[in-house]
Formats: structure tokens, C-alpha cells, sequence
């Protein structure tokens, strides 16, 4: 494989470069009649190949958004294909966000890992649009020309294609429902093999308005990063895959000193849902208290902190709404920043409810978080007569008119600071 920057430029590229591009990205009709002659030459002589369908998961929502932000991302996603594949490889782009790849003389098990490795490299790669990150996700779908017969037509069925009454390639009409790609178990198999020595399992029951969700927490190693993870798998009955998976895009852009970031996630049998995260070692807040003093001064300070993380989530789209503080879902890092361990149940859960991506009554959750950090807060203070004290114990009240947005509090705390 080629081992240049991913998020680098087309047009940027060497000349040489840019010539392998145009000839290993072909039309729809070049592509057509090369798998042709892959299909006859397996018939002939033996030799196999693979065809591979490639989804990119983000293209629906950045699409919606900007055309030329869509486009973009594209163009990234064909640049890491390009420079990874190997000189025979061929790749085309169709519609929706969608890719096939012929891989010749190449067997159905070592052309998944190919895939996996291509997903892992478009993963870590980005690029902005207007000065905010683009980034590509996928699932992808192998078939392998001795299991089909090196038959053209059930190849392409086999990854969402087809050939339409032109003889042109096209999708198939429920990838053109904009369905996503369903992620069977070799997909999730391929994918679990990058975290290793998986130990503990704790289990938590949740019901967020009205769905039950069973959450399962594992201790792990990333055998690429060679550090250690936490596994989170939710286990829930519902058919909500799209909207989830939208979300988890969102969560995965999450960039705040005050947010444990999800680093990657897949789905298994369309049932389950696992999460990586990093692993922190602080202290919870409740331990953090019993062993150190805290001043005045530190409240005000994760008042700030965590203010402005309730700002920041409540800027992006769909917003988040992250859980009700309390002394065990925050940490307490370096330098005294809190850290929320977990926003992903209720962001990922509460809208399926709806059955709509943006639909949440994010005013009344958004003031009960506002109250939960007055409490907290309170809490952990011991001096009960200071001024700071005062105003946390007026955020008690949730039809304070004075005290009811993340930006009046902070606003009412910075003659303190």
C-alpha cells in the first residue's frame, strides 16, 4: 500500500500521480466490461477474484447540508481508495455515496481484510469544508467470484448493484431508498478483531422514555493504537439503525476538554450496538472530594467548565443533551478539568421516540441539566454562605426566569471569576 497523507489534495498531486488516478477510477461502462472479461477469465482459467461494495455512512447527512460539502467528501474517500489499492485494483464511484472495487486474484477472506484496512485508514482521515471537519465512515460488502459462479449479474446484486434495462450499472432500488448498507457478521467479526483481551462485563439497565436499552461495559486493548479501550455494548429492540448511526457521527465529531470522545463503533446482526472509547484512569468527582479540599475558587471554575460544555453540545445538529450531573458520571482530570464519561444512551436513544433525528424537547432537558449542575455543585461546597453558593442554590429552581440558559448562568457567575 501507498503510505501518503490521506487528507491530501487531488489536485495537489504529482503528475504521475494523477495520471494512476484517472486510470484506476474508471465509468461505469469501462468498469462493466472489465468485470466482463474478470468473469471470463475465471470461467476460462480458474483464477478468481473479489467484487467489493463500499457505503460511505456520512454522505446522506453532509449531503443534505451542502452539495459541494458532499462532493468533498467524495473526493476523499476516492483519494484514500486510490492510494491504497494495488496496481490491478479498479475502483468506481456511483450514486448515493456508494463504491465498487474489483480486486483480482484475490480470495473473499483476504480481500474482507483489505476492506477492513481501507475502512480503518478512511476512519482516521479528514478533511474540512468551510473550516468544519469532514469525515468518512463505511461499510462495505465482498462477494467472491467462485462462491457466485462468475456470474456478472449476481456479483453486483450481491453488493447492493445491478445492471438496469441499458446494461449500465446502477443501484439496486433499495440502496436508491437511501438504505444503508446492512452490516452482516463477517463486517462486525473483521471488526472485533482489532480490540483484544476483552475482560469484565458490567451490565446496566436502562429505560430511556419509554425504550429498553441494556448496557454492557468491557475493559479492552486496540490492538492498533496498543492501548487500552472500553467496550460499550448496547442492546436494544428497535429498528431506529439509520438515525442511530447518524448520531454516532455527530459523537464521533464531538472535540471537547470536558467530553470522553467516541473513537469508533459497529454495529452486530443489526441488534447490538459497540462503542470504543478511551480508557481514563481519574478519579470520579465523588472520589475526587473525600480526598482533597475544594475551594471556592475550583467550583467556580467547574461551573465555567461545565457551562460551556452545555453550550458546546447544545451548538451542534441534532444537539446534545448530555445526562444530569452527578458525583459519579464526571471525572476529574489534570489540572482539575471535569470530564463527562458518558453522553451517547440519551442522545442516541431518546430520539427514537420520535422516530425523527432532530426531534427533542431540548428546552425542558436542557434546564433540568442547568438544575442538576446547581445541585451538584452545592453539593460539594463547603462553605454554604458564600455568594457563589447563593446563586447555585437559585438554579434549584427550574421556572427561574433569571437563571433558565447556560448563558445567563455563566453570564451571573463572572463577576467571581
Amino acid at each position: 500500500m501507498l503510505n501518503r497523507r490521506a487528507n491530501e489534495k487531488p489536485n495537489l498531486l504529482p503528475r504521475a500521480s494523477r495520471q494512476r488516478r484517472e486510470t484506476m477510477l474508471m465509468s461505469r461502462e469501462s468498469f462493466k466490461h472489465l468485470l466482463l472479461k474478470y468473469c471470463q477469465r475465471e470461467i476460462r482459467d480458474g483464477r478468481d477474484f473479489c467484487l467489493a461494495g463500499l457505503n460511505v455512512l456520512e454522505y446522506e447527512q453532509v449531503f443534505q447540508t451542502s452539495e459541494q460539502a458532499a462532493d468533498q467528501l467524495l473526493r476523499l474517500v476516492e483519494d484514500i481508495c486510490l492510494r491504497s489499492q494495488r496496481e490491478k485494483d479498479r475502483l468506481c464511484r456511483l450514486d448515493s455515496g456508494i463504491f465498487i472495487l474489483i480486486l483480482p486474484d484475490t480470495d473473499k477472506e483476504a480481500a474482507q481484510n483489505t476492506l477492513d484496512r481501507l475502512a480503518g485508514t478512511l476512519a482516521g482521515a479528514k478533511t474540512h469544508y468551510h473550516q468544519k471537519p469532514l469525515k468518512a465512515s463505511t461499510t462495505f460488502r465482498v462477494a467472491h467470484s467462485k462462491d457466485l459462479g462468475a456470474n456478472i449479474e449476481s456479483l453486483l446484486n450481491a453488493v447492493g448493484c445491478c445492471l438496469d434495462e441499458r446494461g449500465t450499472i446502477d443501484l439496486l432500488q433499495s440502496q436508491k431508498k437511501s438504505e444503508l448498507l446492512q452490516t452482516d457478521s463477517a463486517t462486525f467479526e473483521i471488526w472485533r478483531r482489532r480490540y483484544k483481551e476483552v475482560t469484565g462485563a458490567e451490565t446496566q439497565a436502562m429505560n430511556i422514555q419509554g425504550h429498553e436499552v441494556t448496557k454492557t461495559t468491557h475493559s479492552a486493548c486496540d490492538s492498533w493504537a496498543n492501548e487500552k479501550i472500553i467496550l460499550e455494548k448496547f442492546s436494544f429492540a428497535h429498528n431506529g439503525m439509520d438515525t442511530i448511526t447518524k448520531r454516532m457521527r455527530v459523537l464521533e465529531e464531538l472535540d471537547h476538554p470536558s467530553i470522553n470522545a467516541v473513537r469508533d463503533f459497529q454495529f452486530e446482526n443489526n441488534e447490538s450496538l459497540w462503542v470504543a472509547k478511551p480508557l481514563l484512569s481519574y478519579p470520579s468527582l465523588k472520589a475526587y472530594i473525600q480526598k482533597d479540599t475544594i475551594t471556592e475558587s475550583i467550583i467556580l471554575d467547574w461551573c465555567h467548565q461545565l457551562l460551556n460544555l452545555i453550550i458546546y453540545l447544545q451548538s451542534l445538529v441534532p444537539p446534545v443533551v448530555p445526562p444530569l450531573f452527578s458525583e459519579e458520571n464526571l471525572l476529574v482530570g489534570d489540572d482539575c478539568q471535569l470530564i463527562l464519561s458518558n453522553v451517547e444512551a440519551n442522545y442516541l436513544f431518546a430520539c427514537l421516540k420520535h422516530g425523527e433525528q432532530n426531534s427533542s424537547n431540548t428546552d425542558v432537558d436542557y434546564q433540568a441539566v442547568i438544575v442538576s449542575l446547581g445541585q451538584l455543585m452545592l453539593s460539594v461546597s463547603k462553605d454554604r454562605d458564600s455568594k457563589i453558593a447563593n446563586l447555585l442554590q437559585a438554579l434549584k429552581d427550574p421556572l427561574s426566569k433569571e437563571l433558565n440558559t447556560a448563558y445567563k448562568v455563566r453570564q451571573a457567575l463572572k463577576p467571581y471569576a
